[in-house]
């Protein structure tokens, strides 16, 4: 049958995140960059979470909730967040794929302050093209001395490669 790339590009994150992770079974998630949804789906399709928490801008949440009320899944479960709407709270797994590294140095601050740091693991699919932008933001050797506070953190090469300074950051 037919499927989208992108979900097979989320297929092959949960597949890593399980295998750097473990089973997910119970755990607080929270995404930084949700998209249309496609990663927390596949997650929940496979794992009974604790909670996924989704961070985004509003127009993008909103496509997110239709997406993923158009399933059957426990929306109990599921958050839907701006960067100003969050609290307090410590995750147990947080992921992005590419989002974070697409903000600039002041909003990534705020991930790190308030989502990245309150982790206690993580999976994050990084491209460095801000540059192409000019935009100010967190190198690679930035990132990684910001979020050394693990006893395991890794940079992996992206596989497969879809830009040549893209990495994967795990904790």
């Amino acid at each position: 049958g037919n499927i989208s790339p992108t979900t097979l590009r989320y297929i092959k994150v949960l597949g890593e995140i399980n295998n750097y992770c473990g089973d997910l079974t119970g755990l607080d998630i929270v995404e930084i960059g949700c998209g249309y949804g496609g990663q927390c789906k596949v997650i929940l399709d496979t794992f009974n979470v604790k909670s996924y928490t989704l961070i985004d801008l509003n127009p993008v949440l909103s496509l997110t909730r239709r997406y993923l009320t158009s399933f059957d899944l426990d929306h109990s479960k599921i958050f839907y967040k701006t960067l100003a709407d969050l609290d307090e709270k410590e995750y147990d797994l947080c992921i992005s794929n590419y989002a974070f590294t697409e903000c600039t140095k002041q909003i990534q601050r705020e991930y790190l302050d308030k989502v990245i740091l309150k982790s206690k693991s993580g999976y994050i699919t990084a491209n460095f093209i801000n540059d192409i932008f000019n935009l100010d933001y967190y190198t690679l050797e930035e990132l990684t001395n910001e979020i050394n506070f693990s006893d395991f953190l890794s940079i992996l090469e992206e596989e497969p490669k879809t830009s040549d300074k893209n990495k994967i950051i795990i904790w």
